[in-house]
């Protein structure tokens, strides 16, 4: 849009178009413009993102509910008031997997009617406004967007929806992925089948059904296996790329899939080289507002299954005992920060002491392990003696050694559950120490504000996590609240997606568009069948130079603006502009 006039130096052409009252409005409007054409990546996992002007990944005002947050295990409040119906039917026909330069990414196909509701009951699934969202986009992240407990997985799969009733948001489901040298990933291996493409812009054909011949586990190929027996955490957040759309249902389940290591090698090859150098992850945002995380049960509505939000939460309980607890977490914060390691000169008395008293800590901890590992192997020495040995009065002197020994490994247990305790215990108040140095001086130089919740350990040091866990205002639940959807204007070609209820998954009857179209309006026409869609499932997924970033569109006043006959050629837009480009200005504020 401001192309001609950055380009010529004419600017204050823009002086005589605009009133007085529009020309900050117009002015802001052409850096976004110009930002808009911009690429990104992930050299700094989006840290920058904001400050470059990348749509509303800043996370400012009423748009601060960022994705991706940690999901907590302690204390996740389960809901009953609504469940997740899942619906995935078996996808039989071949999709390209492909590399758009920041992920690999396939879309589903329009004839492949997939998704789940979000509603009390099953029945409710075929009210006109029901929450009913339909999947049509499938990336991938290595390492995961979402930690889990302060721990990042090696992989996360992420299925973005649109509501197809009663309403227009998106939803994004995801599942997490662990690596398992036991276990193998049916679904993964389909994708890998052909190789992954390393290439941008190039693809790979997939077909699941072709890769189940003769396999044991065709049940397990499709998004339903992924998806079903387990509850989901859920919260209101945004898109994970830029313009990192707010507005957004987040969903991720709870149970973690398995992978082999050479399957979760292949993918983070792939995915590294996308995004370079640490991963197409993006870190969690230090002010985003995103949180009152809950857990929502789930119904598998082709097998029949059922996943309750009250057995989730106890299991996220036992997850939490597994991982180690709160004390795990904050060592592995000043771990993944070596600056929390090192006595700096600038650190303030209280700092260096507690830094000192962590690092004692460490040496007695580390001690008591090796004291205890040299108990146990002294132990199973004598064990072995025992029971090879001939004779009774040899075994009778053995015995006693076992004993002694066994005794020894006790006593080592108890000094290691002493040893772990200081170091927590020091390791929380290091945190402590540093939250007060940063809260009263803000010239500490080194990482991101450490969280004040659950630690979430990054290459950038840890950032402030989102699950602060405020309760909801009286009356409103999730699922029910008003989302805060971002002014955006999506240049064109822009992407209409079928709605209504012969669109949906849970859909008996026909009477409502299932046609995907290009534009709006007079310009509006059918489009050639999808193979690349965009995340924000409202543009197709292309080279930047042809599929240009939606950018900010400012303000009432630009809608106004935007109907202005008097817009000037020198802003690239014709006298009386034509219904494409008016709409392309005005559709910012009221498009979602």
């Amino acid at each position: 849009l401001g192309r001609k006039v950055l380009l010529s130096g004419r600017a204050e052409a823009m002086t005589g178009v605009f009133p007085p009252s529009a020309r900050a409005v117009a002015a802001q409007l052409l850096v976004w413009a110009v930002v808009a054409s911009a690429g990104w990546d992930y050299s700094e996992n989006g840290a920058d993102w904001g400050r470059k002007g990348y749509g509303l990944c800043a996370g400012d005002g009423q748009f601060s509910q960022q994705s991706p947050i940690d999901l907590p295990l302690r204390s996740v409040e389960p809901t009953g008031l609504r469940k997740v119906f899942l619906k995935y039917p078996p996808l039989d026909t071949t999709f390209s997997l492909y590399n758009n330069g920041h992920s690999l990414a396939f879309t589903l196909p329009e004839a492949y009617k997939a998704g789940f509701g979000f509603v009390p009951e099953e029945a409710d699934l075929q009210g006109e406004n029901a929450a009913v969202y339909r999947a049509w986009q499938v990336s991938f992240h290595a390492p995961s967007e979402h930690t889990l407990a302060g721990r990042r997985l090696p992989l996360e799969i992420q299925i973005v929806h649109q509501r197809v009733t009663g309403g227009e948001e998106l939803a994004v489901v995801s599942v997490l992925f662990e690596e398992d040298s036991a276990m193998h990933s049916p679904f993964l291996d389909a994708l890998l089948a052909d190789g992954l493409p390393t290439q941008l812009w190039h693809d790979t054909q997939v077909n699941l059904v072709r890769s189940a011949k003769g396999s044991s586990s065709d049940d397990q190929l499709g998004l339903q296996a992924l998806l079903t027996n387990s509850p989901f955490f859920a919260y209101e957040g945004s898109l994970t790329t830029p313009p990192c759309e707010t507005g957004v249902r987040r969903f991720v389940r709870l149970k973690t899939q398995t992978a082999s290591p050479g399957q979760i090698q292949s993918f983070k090859e792939a995915l590294l080289a996308v995004g370079r150098p640490r991963g197409n992850y993006r870190v969690q945002p230090t002010n985003s507002t995103a949180g009152n995380v809950v857990l929502v049960g789930a119904v598998d509505t082709i097998g029949g299954s059922t996943s309750s939000a009250v057995d989730g939460a106890e299991r996220a309980e036992d997850l939490h005992a597994l991982v180690g607890g709160q004390g795990a977490l904050d060592r592995e914060v000043i771990a993944n920060n070596p600056r929390l390691g090192e006595i700096r000169y600038n650190d303030s008395p209280e700092l260096q002491n507690a830094k000192e008293e962590y690092k004692q800590a460490q040496v007695g901890y580390t001690a008591a392990q090796s004291a205890k590992d040299e108990a146990t192997h002294q132990f199973n020495e004598a064990q072995a003696m025992y029971s090879s040995a001939q004779g009774t009065v040899a075994k009778i002197a053995l015995k006693m050694k076992v004993v002694e020994s066994q005794n020894t490994v006790r006593g080592m247990d108890g000094s290691l559950r002493m040893a772990k305790q200081k170091l927590d215990t020091a390791a929380n108040d290091l945190l402590t120490v540093w939250r007060a140095d940063r809260e009263t001086d803000h010239s500490v130089g080194g990482i991101a504000e450490l969280p004040t919740t659950s630690a979430i350990p990054t290459e950038f040091g840890s950032m402030k996590v989102a699950t602060t866990m405020q309760p909801y205002s009286a009356g409103q639940h999730f699922g029910e609240t008003q989302l805060a959807v971002g002014p955006l204007v999506y240049p064109e070609p822009t992407v209409s997606l079928p709605r209504g209820l012969a669109a949906s998954p849970f859909s008996k009857h026909g009477g409502a568009q299932t046609q995907v179209t290009v534009g709006s309006g007079p310009m509006q026409s059918e489009a050639a069948p999808l193979t690349r869609l965009a995340p924000n499932l409202r543009q197709f997924d292309g080279p930047e130079g042809n599929v240009k970033m939606p950018y900010r569109s400012g303000s009432a006043s630009l809608v106004e603006l935007s109907h202005d006959h008097r817009l000037s050629p020198e802003l690239g837009l014709a006298e009386h502009p034509s219904p494409g480009r008016a709409r392309l200005l005005a559709r910012g504020a009221g498009r979602r």
